[in-house]
């Protein structure tokens, strides 16, 4: 099943068309719109992998992802909006399904789909760690962006004492 989020357009006949061509059934794919944000993180739960779209990376998306449990695959690129969802990942210490290449991609996203016990540990990772990871640490990045500016204006103090 693959929900499909879909914005202001509606492209469901141009999907239908698409999947009806490459021989997948229709009612595999579930049309979605915005919801409130418990809702929106509900319905992400439902879901067994997240697959990031390329060359424009998943941004809060892939956090709502993980934060629901649900690991998320992309391809990481050269620009920055290529690499958000690859950064995230990281900060959720699940470099491994960030990957370099759109073999590299299917192959992940096939080997995943074919071993359920893999996916049942990241889904244990994100479930058992989330509070944990870097990435939801609000407390600590707080912190630490407190004791920057902290830094940044003693420093900028001193040297204008200078």
């Amino acid at each position: 099943m693959l929900l499909f989020y879909m914005g202001k357009d509606d492209l469901c006949d141009v999907i239908a068309q698409k999947t009806e061509a490459h021989g997948v059934d229709t009612d595999r794919i579930i049309p979605c719109g915005a919801l409130p944000q418990a809702d929106h993180l509900d319905r992400i739960a439902q879901v067994d992998l997240c697959l990031d779209c390329f060359s424009y990376n998943a941004h809060t998306t892939a956090s709502d992802a993980l934060w629901a449990g649900v690991p998320i695959l992309t391809l990481a690129g050269k620009q920055f909006a290529a690499r958000v969802a690859s950064s995230i990942l990281s900060a959720a210490h699940l470099p491994d399904l960030s990957v370099k290449s759109e073999e590299l991609f299917i192959d992940k996203a096939v080997s995943l789909a074919k071993n359920p016990d893999e996916m049942m540990r990241i889904k244990h990772h994100l479930r058992e760690q989330r509070f944990a990871l870097p990435l939801f640490d609000t407390e600590a990045w707080t912190r630490d962006f407190e004791n920057a500016l902290h830094q940044i204006y003693h420093e900028t103090q001193s040297a204008a004492g200078s």
